[in-house]
């Protein structure tokens, strides 16, 4: 993730927007959180048959949060959104402006199509890891901290039992973080040799037809294609295990609580809006875990991304002026044709 170090000057710019976005994720998510509190809360009123207007009260305060939680999560995601939209285009410029400066060789060793895929393909995917990947991320954390913690308070040993969990998750995105950086890095790497030879192909396209190498062509760039089709299976196999990993372990966690906390409701050690609440932190904690293996992909696909950038930044050109180049006041002088000829 070292790489995506690199963007910090540029998110520093917008940093009011990223706090701003960061406190209405907050926001968003202690409003969210306070939904099934109220849920569980009309459930014990009901069985204890409170009057009715307590139970409407309340209906309307959910529906009331709810409505402010929304407008919060919308705020939230167009901010940092936003940013990631600026960070792309500052970006993008200061690779197109560092291009201007590099000598006529450096081209001749670089396929264009490499240069483009960088240009293009390479910014989004910095871009998703910024935008979306900050968002969903911060609001994995948040959503995680906060509802173990009311979790834990309502009942510990239903908590303990989530709790024995959570290393599973853990050892699994380990395990595939980094392969999930080495794959997506190969598959960017035949993109540019892709679009490279389509580009030389096009250019060339005269010279194709001249020498009847119509479908030399077709076979060569379906070979090219092939390789980059088989890389992305590659990559996607393991990216989507990620989701029914999470979704297994979930299941698995969901049947666990069901019983231990159905034995606490009959020994009443936790009333029934309490396991209602409870289970609805374990279902609001279901998408954050599933996301969390989306945010690691975004993640590891930025830092690929950026890594390849950053190694065409960091090459410098071969002619450059230095504090003793003198600048260019008249240009004096006339440019004279002796002894010209021309002959085939």
């Amino acid at each position: 993730m070292r790489d995506l170090k690199t963007l910090i000057p540029y998110l520093a710019r917008h940093w009011p927007r990223l706090l701003g976005g960061g406190i209405m994720n907050i926001v968003a998510t202690i409003f969210s959180l306070a939904l099934p509190f109220l849920i569980g809360n009309a459930i014990d009123k009901i069985t204890g048959r409170a009057p009715q207007s307590e139970v409407t009260w309340i209906a309307i305060t959910i529906v009331g949060l709810a409505l402010l939680g929304g407008v919060s999560d919308f705020f939230a995601r167009y901010l940092i959104n936003a940013v990631s939209r600026d960070v792309e285009y500052a970006l993008r410029n200061d690779f197109f402006a560092h291009l201007q400066t590099m000598h006529q060789g450096f081209f001749q060793n670089r396929h264009t199509g490499d240069i483009m895929a960088l240009a293009t393909n390479d910014m989004s995917a910095v871009r998703n890891a910024i935008g979306p990947g900050i968002s969903n991320g911060v609001r994995t954390v948040l959503m995680f901290t906060l509802a173990s913690a009311l979790m834990i308070s309502i009942n510990a040993a239903l908590a303990l039992v989530l709790i024995t969990f959570i290393p599973i998750v853990a050892v699994t995105f380990w395990l595939t973080g980094r392969r999930m950086h080495n794959r997506f890095e190969a598959v960017q790497s035949q993109f540019g040799k892709l679009a490279t030879y389509a580009q030389e192909n096009f250019a060339g396209i005269r010279v194709v037809k001249a020498y009847a190498q119509e479908n030399y062509e077709i076979e060569h760039f379906a070979e090219e294609s092939q390789i980059y089709r088989k890389r992305s299976i590659y990559y996607q196999t393991l990216n989507q295990l990620l989701w029914p990993l999470m979704g297994l372990v979930l299941g698995v966690a969901a049947v666990a609580i069901l019983f231990v906390g159905g034995n606490e409701v009959i020994n009443k050690n936790i009333t029934l809006g309490q396991f209602v609440q409870f289970n609805s932190y374990l279902f609001m904690l279901s998408w954050p875990m599933i996301a969390l293996g989306w945010v690691v992909s975004l993640y590891q696909q930025g830092a690929a991304s950026m890594g390849r950038i950053r190694e065409m930044m960091k090459q410098n050109t071969r002619i450059a002026d230095t504090a003793e180049t003198l600048p260019i006041e008249t240009i004096k002088g006339d440019i004279e044709f002796d002894n010209v000829g021309l002959s085939y």
